[in-house]
Formats: C-alpha cells, structure tokens, sequence
C-alpha cells in the first residue's frame, strides 16, 4: 500500500505579525511509523516546498506554500492520501485540496489528522463529502492500525479513534484509543523525506533564528484543562516525557547528519518536572554539547526558580516564553488556568536574571472578561517591562473547536452547530490586531482591538524607559536582518514577506 502524506497550505493574513514556517514534526513522526510498519511512504510538504510563495484567497487572506495546482501535479497514483490539519484556520483550504485530490484520483482513499480532525472528526466529513476517513488523537499511533484494517477488510468497528462513512448518511466516531505511553517506543522523525535543508538553510522555526533550527520533542500531552485550549480533546491530561538520554542522543544525531545549531522544543508543556529539567541541562554541559535551544511555544513555571534559570541559560537555553493568558486572578480561576502570578513573575526574574530572553503570551476578550480584567493584564504586563521582559504577545480570544469555551458557547446558541468557511477564517485573525469578531459579552470588537494596542504600546513603554538601550536594538537588528526576541522575529517576518507580495504584485 502506497501512502502519500501531504501537509496542508496555511493560511495568514496580510497583516499577521507571526506566520512561522515549521517543519511539521508530527507529520514526520507520522511518515517514521508508517515506514516502522513497512509502508512505502511519499511526502509532500506544501509549505517547506515553497517557503517564500503567497497565494490571495478571499479578502486579506493568503495562504502560503505551493499552490493547490502544484500539489496535486506533485500527487503520485497512491493508495492513501493522508493530510495533516493542525490550525482550523487552515481547514477551509485543506478542504479544496482534498476535493481536487479527489477528482484526480477518485479510487484513493482520503484521511485528515492533526488538531482539526480530533477537534471536529465528524464535522469534518459532514463538510466535505470527498473526505473517506479522519484520524483522532496520535495519528502515528492510531492511522497504521486503519491502514492494517482495511488492508485486511476488517471491520472498522474494531479500530480505535477513526471517524468514518458507514453509509452515505451515517458518519461513525469510534472511542479513542488509549494514549501511548511508551515514548522510547516512537520511532524519531522521518526528516529525510522532508525539504528540511529549505528550513534549516534560513533559520526557519517555531523560535527565534538563531542559526540552524530544528523542532523537537521532549513530552507529549499536558495535565492541565485550561477551558480555551483543545489540548484536553487531543491529548487528554496524560504528560508522557521522554528519556533524557533518548532525546539528547537525538540531539546529537542532528548535529550530525544536518549540522543544527538551535533546537526548538514544540512540548504542549514542557517543563513540569525540576529534575528532569536539570538532568537535561547537566547532561548538555557534561556532554558538552555546544547549541542554542528554545521554548518558544509557552510554558508553565512550576519548576523554573533561580537554580533552573541558570542551568538553562549555561546549557543553551536563549529564549523562553511564559504563557500566563491574563494578569487577573479571576480569569486565570474561570479558564483553569492553575498558576500563580506572583511565581509567574519571580520565573520570569530568575531567567532575566540568568540573561534569558523572555516572551509572555496573553489573550484578551474571553468571554466573561471585564474592561477591569483586562486593565489587570495590563498593570502586570507593566511590572514584566520593568523587570525586563522583551516581549508580548496579546491574542484576540478565539473559540476553537474542541475545547470547553467552544462547546460552551455553542450550546448558548453563540456559535452553530454547523461550522461553515467563515468561522474558520475569522480564526486567521485572531492574532492580529484587526478581528472582526469578539466573543466577549461586555467589550465589542473595535474596543477590544483598541485595548490590545494600547497594551502593547503601554508594555513596551514600560520595557523600553527602564530599558533605554532596547528600541535602538531592535532598530539594529531589523535593519540587519538579526534575530534575538520575538519581535524581532515578527518584523523581520513582516519585512520578508511584504517584500515578496511587493515582488509578486509586480511581477
């Protein structure tokens, strides 16, 4: 059986200050045990193909990576198609190109995975007639056993977290799988079917460029049941970790073979245990690996004091981001979001003091929040400013499918049942300071724009008097092409690719 794996389009808008190409680590892990089970495997990564093309969709969207053309000009006569949908925003465009594949092959079989297909299986297949199969929850664990099955023609009834057509109007979810929980099991990522040379070649990444950068993974899953994240119904509360010497010596091997020089660590949540934080760093040093690495994606603080903020820093660790979500005591107790601000910040010290730079992601606009929740975000965004923090991120609340604030509001009658393309696009902007929609109670959309920049503009007010010398390097570093803080990243990915659409305008 031939298995041709594709990673879908993404799609941005014109304005989005952070669109990072990624290679798709859990596509790759896909591809790696596909192989282990002896299935001639294709990939077409759409996006690491064709890093620097844009395409218009409707309005201020664009979606990036090969244009749908060229993806199924690329398509061999398969068996299986299998496409990886992470972001709903990226749905809608998934969605066409699963309906060309389909006209161009109408005998293959057609599966998603990824976060939209757990978050949506059903939905899904509803909106897409073309679509054969959706995969949920650990598609590397779950999709070889739906090939082996129908393989076998058995029943599908047997296999575990599948979404599938049993008749022309029955769409079946069968229970899900147990989670795997032997990590050391999982073959590492297939990279060598990915143009991972296009990525590591100009500091593509999740993190900060600084050199050769490479994703990985240390843990799957997260214990925590934040109400906004989708995390719950993809994973579940299972933390799974790694060995510390499987993934140093994964480390090693990619020094290696592709000369990385920084690692990104994508972990859902990646340090929770203060021991197995600082064997990793020891064991760096003793091994004396010399590389940066990052996490980028937003951590909790449980295990991070002064001693650990060390250690990261003289391992290699450069950036860390925080992600407390809000500066309200109230909020962060509505969305279960379990931290405490006052440890968020001595976190946050210990590492501006070990000369780590920090990032903190917040979201505005859920939807109980008050003009004063949202004035407590700010006061603390002040107090990291002062302390020194580079950055912050504030994002526009977002529903999405899967997680409990979705489901809440759409047994308010807030969102229908039925998701249509709309919905999905308006997630594109919820990074922007440009939505269109606020799913806030008490703060229209417009207002809640206004704040968030007016946010921003406070905290880097803050951060900059206490810090005089920062503005003139990022100057520096935006005319230089150099990256140390994620803004610098976000207006060197602004520059890059408005360029681009500049060239293309005018081509």
């Amino acid at each position: 059986m031939k298995i041709t794996l594709i990673q879908a389009p993404h799609t941005l808008t014109k304005f989005s200050a952070a669109c990072p190409a990624v290679p798709p680590v859990g596509l790759a892990y896909l591809a790696a045990s596909l192989i282990k089970a002896q299935y001639e495997v294709l990939v077409i990564d759409s996006v690491g193909e064709a890093l620097h093309s844009y395409y218009p969709l409707e309005g201020d969207l664009l979606y990036r990576g090969l244009s749908l053309a060229q993806i199924v000009d690329r398509c061999q006569d398969g068996d299986v198609f299998g496409l990886s949908v992470m972001f709903s925003r990226d749905w809608p465009i998934a969605k066409t190109l699963i309906r060309r594949l389909k006209e161009k092959f109408p005998k293959a079989l057609l599966v998603i995975g990824g976060e939209h297909a757990t978050a949506d299986p059903v939905g899904a297949l509803e909106d897409c007639s073309e679509l054969d199969y959706a995969v949920v929850g650990e598609g590397d664990f779950a999709f070889p056993q739906l090939l082996a099955a129908v393989s076998a023609g058995a029943d599908l009834r047997s296999v575990g977290s599948i979404c599938y057509r049993a008749s022309e109007r029955k769409i079946v979810l069968n229970p899900k799988l147990c989670r795997n929980k032997q990590m050391v099991q999982i073959p590492w990522p297939a990279w060598d079917l990915f143009p991972l040379e296009n990525y590591l070649a100009e500091g593509f990444g999740w993190g900060v460029n600084r050199g050769r950068n490479m994703p990985i993974i240390a843990s799957r899953g997260c214990p925590y049941q934040c109400t906004f994240c989708s995390n719950p119904n993809m994973w579940e509360s299972l933390w799974t970790v790694r060995t510390v010497e499987d993934v140093i010596r994964e480390i090693e091997f990619y020094i290696q073979k592709y000369k990385v020089t920084n690692f990104d660590f994508q972990d859902l949540t990646a340090i929770i245990k203060k021991d197995w934080i600082k064997d990793f760093c020891l064991e760096l040093m003793n091994r004396k690996i010399r590389i940066t690495w990052q996490l980028p994606t937003g951590t909790r603080t449980e295990a991070i004091d002064e001693e650990v903020a060390r250690l990261l820093f003289r391992s290699g660790c450069r950036n860390i981001t925080f992600a407390p979500e809000s500066g309200s005591t109230e909020v962060l107790l509505r969305i279960k979001k379990k931290i405490n601000l006052d440890r968020v910040y001595r976190s946050a010290q210990g590492c501006v003091c070990a000369k780590i730079d920090v990032k903190f992601n917040f979201i505005f606009g859920f939807p109980e929040d008050t003009y004063w929740h949202l004035f407590e975000s700010v006061v603390f965004m002040v107090k990291l400013g002062f302390l020194g923090v580079s950055d912050v991120s504030i994002s526009a609340f977002s529903p999405y499918p899967g997680s409990e604030l979705f489901l809440q509001l759409q047994q308010k009658g807030k969102i229908p049942q039925k998701l249509d393309d709309g919905f999905y696009k308006e997630l594109s902007f919820a990074a922007d300071i440009l939505s269109n929609v606020s799913w806030c109670e008490r703060i229209p959309s417009k207002a809640l724009d206004r704040m968030r920049t007016m946010a921003l503009v406070i905290f880097y007010i803050a951060s900059w008097i206490s810090h005089p010398l920062r503005p003139f390097k990022r100057a520096y570093n935006f005319f230089n092409d150099i990256e140390e803080s994620r803004l610098d990243k976000s207006l060197g990915d602004m520059k890059r690719r408005n360029k681009i659409l500049r060239e293309n305008k005018h081509a």
